[in-house]
């Protein structure tokens, strides 16, 4: 006889069954062999146990798969394992000009200030600091009126840590990131006795007997060091020092999102040194004016974007094609758009190895409390000549590009549309809230929405009708621009960007924006904004008011089963 039913797997239905196997087998009434008594407790303390092995197993198995894994530190490690190295915080960068205040020249020998690389600024809007970062270790400042000089700034703290080498090939070294900082992704430098060595992406890069060590993230915390084998790269050597300088930094925290770089204020926090190497304090003698805010800033890797592309290693990983330059600056979270495309299929062949890019800076990043995206200017979907050129430099310091590939970063084209809907509601419902409502909706969909194909009209119908109370049914159609005043020209020419369905479609070069500013073919002529009193980027006609009836309730929660 079997002592378990295979039909009873389960482990509360196990621990019956032992009850009451050992209740029959010894003749123990439940009033003596229960939960409470010695053996039930160990059998009880024995349940618990199991359970915990078995939730142990669960876990381990979830978290060795990476698209299953919940936890960061699994995700990552995996990740790492496979060859990909997670990019750690990335800093945020701009630039300062620094001038004489015209104070303290008597106190000052020689007439100028010696000011050291990686001196210290500290940003007054968000309590951070930067980082002045100089082609050598000092640079000279005349205290004179004309003299001024404008130097990039990087956001960070400069730490450093020492190790002493071992003469072991394949060296390794963890140093850890501290607080809720993170180990600057680029800004890495290594010296082994004073000796600056080269950074290798892999270690078959490194060649033999070269100077070359490898960074990594870590797969615990911080950034992993190592160093080479001989065959590819030499291992320092027993008892020399390896010194390694590093940035801690916010990341996306530093980024200083402000429009009027006037408002961005800088002060130092270190010190410098006259020409006779007397100590002076550089903010008692120096103005600091912000020329370029800093920007571009991104914390870690998320994971989401780990687990799509944990599957490439980093020797495969570069910026060859387009697919790859969208998912690098995904990493950032700046941008609401991102399109890289190339022209291999047209006839004009000078620009094949050339990848063209359209960013959009994140514009849910600069609204205001009370705005939507209606209110949005049009300047603001287009990039700074600051903002390309801070972006270039940023693919330049990456290491990723190919050689032979060249990069255009595009101003997009933007073409204006309008929406006109018209709904019909229940009553009892308030027509006015419900305009806004579907504002509000249809400007979340527009800040979000991430299509470069098409905007189908489908998709705002089934928004307004799933996310507002109270509206009975929806029609939506879109008036462009640029049909409109081809309809000028020629009343029976070819639609102009729309397809057989009414939606939007867009060239890749293309921004739709749900703008007005123009007149219609009509000479109907729509305003900028979202106005509910006059014909604008988005207007809503209540054609009905629908009387709420049992049969309409019933229709109702029909619908609601559909969705459901």
């Amino acid at each position: 006889m079997d002592l378990f039913t295979k039909d009873k797997a389960k482990i509360s239905d196990l621990i019956s069954q032992t009850f009451e196997l050992i209740q029959a087998r010894y003749s123990m009434s439940e009033q003596l062999f229960t939960v409470a008594s010695v053996w039930g407790q160990i059998i009880f303390v024995l349940d618990n146990l199991a359970q915990f092995i078995l939730f142990f197993i669960e876990d381990s198995i979830t978290e060795l798969n990476i698209h299953k894994a919940t936890r960061e530190s699994s995700i990552y490690g995996l990740a790492t394992l496979a060859g990909h190295n997670p990019t750690r915080s990335i800093s945020a960068k701009g630039e300062i000009t620094i001038s004489w205040n015209g104070k303290k020249f008597e106190d000052i020998q020689g007439g100028a200030i010696l000011l050291p690389n990686w001196s210290e600024v500290r940003c007054i809007n968000n309590a951070k600091k930067y980082l002045i970062k100089l082609p050598q270790d000092y640079i000279r400042v005349n205290l004179d009126g004309s003299s001024k000089i404008t130097v990039p700034i990087i956001e960070g703290v400069k730490n450093a840590a020492r190790f002493t080498g071992t003469g072991q090939l394949l060296q390794s070294y963890n140093i850890s990131s501290r607080g809720t900082s993170n180990i600057e992704n680029f800004e890495v430098v290594v010296r082994v006795n004073g000796e600056v060595w080269k950074k290798y992406d892999s270690l078959y890069d490194i060649p033999r007997q070269g100077k070359g060590y490898l960074v990594k993230s870590s797969l615990i915390s911080g950034i992993d060091l190592f160093f080479g084998n001989v065959h590819f790269g030499i291992p320092p050597a027993p008892g020399t020092l390896i010194e390694v300088e590093y940035l801690d930094s916010s990341g996306a925290l530093g980024n200083v999102d402000i429009d009027d770089v006037s408002k961005v204020l800088f002060a130092f926090d270190s010190d410098g040194t006259d020409l006779f190497g007397n100590n002076v304090t550089l903010s008692d003698i120096f103005n600091v004016k912000c020329e370029i805010a800093p920007q571009l800033g991104a914390s870690q890797e998320p994971v989401d974007l780990t687990r799509i592309i944990a599957p490439k290693t980093s020797r495969s990983y570069v910026l060859a094609n387009p697919t790859n330059y969208i998912t690098f600056f995904e990493k950032f979270g700046q941008f609401s758009i991102i399109e890289a495309f190339t022209t291999f299929d047209d006839e004009y062949l000078d620009d094949d190895n050339v990848i063209y890019l359209i960013l959009v800076p994140d514009i849910t990043k600069m609204l205001k409390s009370n705005e939507t995206y209606f209110d949005i200017k049009e300047s603001k979907f287009k990039l700074t000549p600051n903002q390309v050129k801070a972006i270039n430099a940023l693919l330049d310091d990456s290491g990723q590009k190919i050689v032979t590939t060249q990069v255009k970063i595009l101003d997009p084209v933007l073409v204006k549309y309008v929406v006109n809907i018209a709904i019909s509601v229940f009553e009892g419902y308030d027509p006015e809230l419900i305009k806004n409502e579907i504002v509000n909706i249809l400007s979340t969909y527009f800040l979000n929405i991430r299509r470069r194909d098409k905007i189908p009209r489908s998709d705002l119908i089934a928004a307004i009708e799933n996310g507002v109370e109270g509206v009975d049914s929806v029609s939506l159609y879109f008036v462009g621009q640029a049909n409109e005043a081809a309809k000028v020209q020629s009343p029976n020419s070819p639609e102009i960007g729309f397809d057989e369905f009414g939606d939007i479609k867009m060239n890749k070069d293309e921004i739709v924006l749900i703008s007005g500013g123009w007149e219609d073919r009509n000479g109907i002529y729509y305003d900028s904004g979202a106005s509910m009193s006059r014909l604008s980027s988005i207007n809503i006609d209540v054609r009905a008011i629908v009387p709420v009836t049992h049969n309409t309730k019933m229709n109702q929660l029909m619908k609601s089963s559909l969705k459901n």
